[in-house]
């Protein structure tokens, strides 16, 4: 645990936690949190940044409408255009 093992072992810091298991961690969170993870240290930064995540969220809100994205927008983008669009009556990315 972060707060240090059973057996009393040394406390364990978010920055030695394996990049796999920050993922996993991440991939539970919505938007706004994963934007705030970004400024906790350079290591989660990278990782909340992964566009896995950000295509995951943005096909969690709008798989219905999401077939493809821009190409030259990231899945951070992609999905900060289509939120920034959400009380609009129709948006679409990627349509013909």
């Amino acid at each position: 645990s972060i707060m240090g093992d059973v057996d009393g072992g040394p406390p364990l810091g978010l920055n030695s936690l394996p990049h796999e298991i920050i993922l996993l961690i991440l991939q539970s969170i919505d938007a706004p949190s994963l934007c705030m993870v970004e400024r906790v240290s350079t290591q989660w930064r990278k990782s909340a940044q992964t566009d896995a995540l950000w295509q995951n969220l943005a096909l969690r809100g709008w798989d219905w409408l999401l077939r493809w994205k821009p190409r030259a927008l990231t899945w951070k983008q992609t999905y900060r255009r289509l939120d920034e669009s959400n009380g609009a009556a129709f948006h679409v990315i990627g349509g013909a």
